[in-house]
């Protein structure tokens, strides 16, 4: 295999004796007619059908256009619901890879193991296969096809994604070295690079430090990747002077297919937004972070205006993200990351999450109130009123008098002192007649003022008299771990082997206006238990699920509602096996929604959605150590043995026929 994929894995050793090697990948090389044109080893290329009914969920473990020397891994995660289980062969009869010409068929799943961009073996369960380089080089094309054991499903083809045969790893190799010493000083050696034609080059920095990533004038789209890498500690950041005028910020590279590899690379969010990219990079063992801490304001205020950190859609594969927000929104592929310490959403809208861990997730410091104005009206007038309405526009009235304040929220504003923070408020209303207020906190933007408890939002009149009433700021920030947009129509999703502790999240939020072909096993959750406590798989907006698949997850500590309101489902979806503090319908059941073998905390015996569940013990006693990330079935878990619905838990542990309930096995 090719070293510079970073791919492949030496067995270990247990007791002094080898351990058995694993099977090797099945192997494909192009078929004769590929000439190194894309698609010219296929006689016919392979198609997805049009969907009329259910499909498995089948999604790439390897992001695509890689360049590779000898051979190159690639793998799926798929499965489909085959009669109410998975536990054979992850319901599919096969899974085919179709590379230029040549097929090979995979019938069994299996963990496979290799070395991530930083050295370290990693385990991933799927279906895998290699691509061998048989001297033939260009650009060839890769279909995936799984196909269910359930002859009334269709098949699922995805691709085309392009791979590169080639003689050597990279086409261009620069070293940056601020000193001086090496080709480029700077990142910029990306222009070079596009000047060059390189269509896969390595940007190789050498000399530890803080680098700008700059901008390539106009757009790099290299054919692969361009690659940078650092053989020293390096952290990517930007000037803070803006930042702290109130400017918004980004990087802004304009390199499409930009892989940023190895945990040597820093990328610093302290005095930028975001990250802004087209779609199809790839981040490989990098770090984020945001180095002024998790709660830090900019102009007084959050920064999830965005709604995103890293804008487009890419491939993530083994990270860290430290005190981040919305870290890896709509992403193709999250694979093997750890979230510690970060705050807003995680996967919001994503495609693929598999074996990632979220430690410590918590927003509530901005959510939290504080008392940030008293407003007291001492005037003539038998009445006085003040009220904010949803644009920011605050309304006193006194007597026959009404005059409003616009709150503003820009930067113009935040440097003029208008009308933007609670002092700017507090300095307008006592200039009004009778109106006296006092200062209690001014850390916050005015556009986060509300009353007691109401979280920042608008509010109507409240009455004002001499004994002064108190407003709070308030940032409403209320994070999902997995969260699906409400008016989304998405397909193909996979959400299965993560873990997340200390969470404040809801786990699962998943409405979505039509969601077809979704699998999600084996995660596990332990949420804090002062937070909010349940997940929808369901909203009051009106909603279709097709082969939607909930199995064997944990949620120690949070509750399973579903909404029937609006929701309907077809005969391939699927809720069993899971382990959870309750299970419980809003506005009604759905009888169409096949439920089975669910387990509930004793307090919900007999609450439950699920009328075969199980019911018996708590978050203490049915896990090992749940808060510490430690799931193992304990107690009524063990006790209640049913038909396992996945062969594989979570750990990679096999489940027998019949196995505990949840994430992980006995």
């Amino acid at each position: 295999m090719s070293a510079a994929l970073g791919l492949g894995v030496r067995p270990s050793t247990s007791g002094g004796r080898p351990a058995a090697r694993p099977a090797p990948l099945p192997a494909l090389v192009p078929a004769p007619a590929f000439t190194g044109a894309p698609g010219s080893g296929f006689a016919a290329l392979p198609l997805d059908p049009v969907r009329t009914t259910a499909k498995p969920a089948c999604r790439l473990l390897v992001p695509p256009r890689q360049r590779f020397t000898g051979r190159l891994t690639v793998g799926v995660y798929a499965g489909a619901n085959d009669g109410g289980s998975l536990f054979d062969t992850m319901g599919l009869a096969k899974v085919t890879f179709h590379y230029e010409g040549t097929s090979v068929d995979v019938t069994e799943p299996r963990v496979h193991s290799f070395r991530d961009a930083n050295g370290k073996s990693v385990h991933y369960f799927g279906y895998w296969a290699e691509l061998a380089n048989n001297g033939t080089h260009g650009e060839a094309l890769l279909y995936i096809e799984a196909v269910p054991r359930d002859a009334t499903m269709q098949a699922r083809v995805i691709g085309p994604y392009s791979v590169f045969p080639a003689p050597s790893a990279h086409d261009l190799v620069l070293d940056i070295r601020a000193d001086g010493s090496g080709d480029f000083t700077s990142i910029a050696a990306a222009s070079h690079a596009k000047a060059q034609g390189a269509g896969h080059p390595l940007l190789r920095i050498t000399q530890g430090g803080s680098y700008e990533l700059g901008a390539v004038a106009g757009t790099y789209a290299p054919q692969g990747y361009c690659t940078i890498e650092a053989s020293a500690p390096v952290v990517i950041s930007t000037d803070a002077a803006a930042f702290d005028g109130g400017s918004f910020v980004r990087f802004r590279p304009f390199i499409e297919f930009l892989r940023l590899r190895g945990e040597n690379i820093t990328v610093d969010f302290a005095n930028a937004h975001e990250l802004e990219l087209l779609t199809g990079c790839w981040f490989d063992g990098c770090r984020f972070t945001q180095s002024r801490g998790a709660y830090a304001l900019w102009r007084k205020t959050t920064r999830t205006f965005l709604g995103w950190l890293i804008r487009g859609s890419h491939y993530f594969t083994e990270c860290t993200f430290t005190h981040t927000y919305n870290s890896l929104d709509k992403c193709l592929l999250a694979r093997g990351n750890v979230v510690r310490e970060c705050w807003a959403d995680i996967f919001n809208d994503a495609f693929c999450m598999v074996g990632n861990r979220v430690l410590g997730h918590d927003s509530r410091a901005y959510v939290d109130q504080i008392a940030a104005l008293e407003v007291a009206y001492m005037g003539l007038e038998a009445g006085a009123s003040i009220a904010i309405s949803s644009n920011n526009l605050l309304t006193i009235t006194y007597g026959a008098v009404t005059e409003t304040l616009q709150i503003n929220t820009t930067q113009a504003a935040f440097l003029a002192h208008d009308a933007y923070s609670v002092a700017d408020v507090a300095a307008w209303l006592n200039t009004r007649p009778g109106w006296q207020a006092s200062v209690l906190d001014d850390s916050r933007a005015a556009q986060a003022l509300g009353v007691d408890g109401g979280k920042g939002l608008s509010f109507a009149p409240r009455s004002v008299g001499p004994v002064p009433l108190r407003l709070y700021t308030s940032f409403d920030i209320h994070a999902d771990w997995c969260q699906v947009s409400t008016a989304a129509t998405l397909e193909n999703i996979v959400v299965a082997d993560n873990i997340g502790i200390d969470l404040v999240t809801q786990n699962l939020f998943l409405p979505g206006q039509l969601l077809a072909d979704v699998l999600v096993l084996n995660n596990a959750f332990h949420n804090k238990t002062d937070a909010p406590n349940s997940s929808d798989l369901g909203s009051a907006v009106s909603g279709a699920r097709s082969h939607f698949v909930v199995a064997h997850n944990t949620m120690a500590t949070q509750v399973l509602r579903i909404n029937s309101a609006g929701l309907s489902v077809d005969p391939y979806c699927l809720v069993a096996n899971n382990s959870l503090r309750a299970l419980i319908w809003q506005n009604g059941p759905s009888p169409a929604l096949a439920m089975a073998n669910n387990h509930v905390h004793a307090v919900e015996a007999g609450k439950s959605a699920d009328t075969a569940s199980t019911a018996g013990g708590d978050a203490m006693t049915l896990y090992a150590d749940a808060a510490a990330g430690d799931f193992a079935p304990r107690g009524d878990l063990l006790a209640t043995p049913v038909p396992a619905v996945v062969r594989t838990a979570q750990g990679r542990r096999k489940r027998g026929a019949l196995a505990a309930k949840g994430a992980v096995a006995a």
